[in-house]
């Protein structure tokens, strides 16, 4: 999961968050995220825990030094640069979804693309859309895809859409083409 350390100006992102949280619980997910007690990751991991959830967290020492770490996971990994803390979460998932964030879940979400589009991992890849907090970036990356800049198979490769329980029906799905 890849998500804002903010929780954006509506309650509306926040309440999706947590409920996007309990919805994995409820579902059997084991989540994986980065390991915070701030923003909307924190709302996140309280909706898996409050419903019994299995939930990993990693995060960075600069974190636990600053106290964010979230002390209520299922299990912690803790590691030395944000680098790191990236690779760590790719290698424990088998899908990222991300929520509304700013740049650190751009750059999470971008990263985890790319390495797909380069073959290192076929892992499926969605956007949670709040309250169509992406619409513009799904515009752009259509624009990219006529403009001839990515192909057919990379413009297709990011999943999207507004209802939890569909987006991840759409995860495993692709999650099952893709295995």
């Amino acid at each position: 999961m890849f998500c804002g350390s903010y929780h954006g100006i509506s309650d509306l992102f926040k309440e999706q968050a947590r409920l996007l949280g309990e919805t994995l619980a409820l579902r059997n997910f084991r989540v994986i995220y980065g390991g915070t007690n701030i923003g909307l990751m924190d709302d996140l991991a309280q909706g898996v825990i409050e419903h019994g959830g299995h939930i990993t967290g990693v995060t960075t020492s600069l974190f636990q030094d600053q106290n964010i770490t979230h002390q209520g996971l299922t299990k912690l990994y803790v590691t030395k640069t944000m680098s790191g803390r990236k690779a760590k979460i790719y290698s424990l998932c088998d899908a990222a979804i991300a929520l509304p964030g700013g740049f650190g879940t751009l750059d999470e979400l971008f990263e985890i693309v790319t390495l797909s589009q380069l073959g290192y991992h076929k892992k499926a890849i969605g956007f949670l859309n709040i309250n169509q907090f992406y619409d513009s970036l799904i515009q752009f990356i259509s624009h990219m895809h006529t403009n001839g800049f990515i192909s057919d198979e990379s413009a297709n490769m990011i999943l999207s859409h507004h209802d939890i329980d569909v987006l991840l029906d759409n995860i495993i799905e692709k999650i099952d083409l893709l295995t």
